[in-house]
């Protein structure tokens, strides 16, 4: 009876370690992403990518951003044609990565 209890005790330490190590070190893997108003400063493509380079007052200056892999060419259309009447941008994006993909994109006003 008492090697049970031991096994029973050693059992439980481990199952409540785990779920400490699980709780402990869970991550978020949800994405962050939000509308922005931005106006576009430069536009092109590199590296087998297309780019834009956006700035939303109070939240970014200049910065590059990849265009959606399977809307790209589209988002590229609208970004050169608000560049070219210098329109303004709304765009959903997670502005805190790095280089973020634009996920959608509207020409406003």
């Amino acid at each position: 009876m008492r090697m049970n209890l031991k096994k029973k005790s050693l059992i439980l330490m481990l199952a409540v370690f785990v779920l400490m190590t699980f709780f402990t070190f869970k991550q978020e893997t949800q994405a962050a992403e939000a509308w922005y108003t931005a106006t576009i400063v430069a536009t092109g493509s590199g590296y087998g990518n297309n780019y834009v380079c956006l700035t939303a007052s109070g939240y970014f200056t200049q910065k590059y951003m990849l265009l959606s892999a399977t809307q790209g060419k589209e988002q590229l259309a609208t970004a050169l044609t608000a560049l070219s009447l210098g329109k303004t941008l709304y765009v959903l994006l997670d502005n805190a990565l790095e280089t973020p993909t634009i996920q959608a994109m509207y020409l406003i006003n």
